[in-house]
């Protein structure tokens, strides 16, 4: 979190991608306020149709995948702050030498998710419409991050096939009884063993949210737009 917060003095960033410039050499800038930089105007662009509560998630992340390191790399190469595959990478444009950079990555993932959400939202709003409107924006975050871990057409699947959307036409129905959280945790639960659901994938989300809550108690972040 020090890291990510930017309380480690030597941890603060500056830089350039794309249209994006934030903070500079002189007067480096923590992390998380990146983040929310490259967010605010991809957002005030246009160019992201994203839950509100999709940044604060995104910080988590960046905890669960790497630490905040800029240099993680992992066995299955995927690189970076949000451990993105080459094919992502590829995908969003940046080539082999910018892999590591960190703009680059928040503007890549932030690309990703809004990608995953245009599939995703028809097939949710199907199943999940009638949800109120606070506990349908909180489920639609957490299976996006779902969807970030094992991909969309995994989490399409938790919605529509026949075998794999039960528990999700279960919850759909008794929705009252349970929260956002229980029902993204439920809908991988009863999956295990299906299509690749594991342990990992029924973990990851949960991992993520620990750690969005850890951030969000801090008293830098408590409070905040981040953090309402």
């Amino acid at each position: 979190m020090a890291r990510y917060l930017g309380t480690l003095p030597s941890e603060l960033i500056w830089g350039a991608w794309d249209d994006l410039s934030f903070a500079s050499q002189e007067t480096p800038r923590p992390l998380h306020e990146a983040l929310m930089y490259v967010y605010g105007l991809r957002e005030e662009q246009q160019r992201l149709n994203l839950p509100a509560t999709l940044p604060k998630y995104l910080g988590g992340q960046v905890l669960i995948e790497s630490s905040g390191q800029q240099r993680a790399h992992s066995a299955a190469n995927a690189k970076g702050i949000l451990q993105l595959s080459p094919s992502a990478l590829n995908d969003c444009r940046i080539k082999p030498a910018n892999h590591w950079h960190r703009l680059a990555q928040i503007d890549c993932a932030l690309k990703l998710m809004d990608q995953n959400a245009r599939n995703l939202r028809p097939p949710f709003e199907a199943r999940f419409g009638h949800l109120p409107d606070d506990k349908r924006g909180q489920l639609f975050t957490l299976l996006l991050v779902q969807a970030y871990h094992g991909g969309a057409s995994r989490v399409q699947s938790l919605l529509e096939d026949e075998t794999l959307s039960k528990p999700a036409a279960y919850f759909a129905q008794e929705h009252e009884r349970f929260s956002a959280g229980d029902i993204a945790f439920g809908m991988v639960f009863h999956n295990l063993g299906r299509d690749r659901f594991g342990l990992a994938s029924l973990y990851y989300v949960a991992d993520v949210q620990l750690a969005t809550e850890a951030l969000c108690k801090t008293e830098r972040l408590a409070d905040t737009r981040f953090c309402p």
